[in-house]
């Protein structure tokens, strides 16, 4: 599916939740989540990339690191809410290896992703304060990507970036403190997302506990 067609679906599941719910009570709110996110990607990604390439290799990837991200939200009812904001998953992909061919070398790089992203959520009333969280969107994904390797010629670091547009989404459960104060926990998926380090795109897994202020 193109990106414009992504971003067409998207656009009509906004038009139709203002359909649905037309004289609700809108509200604004805003936030942010911490938490951790885990790359779908293991240790033989690394060796059949490079082997693709001509080079024997094995490697092993570290698939987690610490991320974050604040968003801007709009409630136009009590089950339907469009939320924007920006993300920073820290370097979610790091590598290491040696090559055994077409020369022996040490190499190692990291990726790190960030960006921003635009939701549809739906809330469903689970009693005693509990609602259900479901949301699906669209990021633009930035990804930028460091790499070394001790082989002869190499004489420093080398970087790169690649951005893309990608879907979300994810599902989650929130506690109304407050009529104003709500606390979260949340599951979001990124599909696809670019990195430099492999010729694959990968899915990433965000987990994340946060807080939305009504205003």
């Amino acid at each position: 599916m193109h990106n414009k067609t992504k971003m067409t679906a998207l656009t009509a599941l906004f038009i139709l939740g203002l359909i649905l719910v037309p004289n609700a009570r809108a509200q604004w709110y805003a936030g942010g989540n911490i938490g951790g996110v885990r790359s779908q990607f293991g240790d033989s990604t690394i060796a059949g990339d490079l082997g693709a390439m001509g080079v024997t290799a094995t490697g092993s990837a570290s698939e987690t690191a610490a991320a974050g991200k604040v968003f801007l939200g709009y409630q136009f009812g009590s089950s339907i809410a469009v939320e924007g904001g920006y993300f920073y998953l820290g370097n979610f992909l790091r590598i290491s290896g040696t090559a055994t061919a077409p020369v022996a070398a040490n190499f190692n790089g990291s990726d790190q992703g960030q960006g921003l992203d635009i939701d549809i959520v739906g809330k469903l009333a689970m009693g005693k304060g509990f609602s259900g969280l479901g949301r699906v969107g669209a990021a633009y994904f930035r990804s930028d990507a460091t790499a070394a390797s001790s082989a002869p010629g190499n004489h420093g670091p080398n970087s790169g970036t690649n951005n893309r547009g990608i879907l979300e989404a994810g599902l989650g459960l929130q506690y109304d403190f407050t009529q104003t104060v709500a606390g979260r926990v949340e599951w979001l998926r990124y599909f696809g997302a670019p990195n430099g380090l492999t010729s694959n795109n990968i899915n990433i897994d965000f987990y994340s506990a946060g807080v939305a202020v009504k205003f």
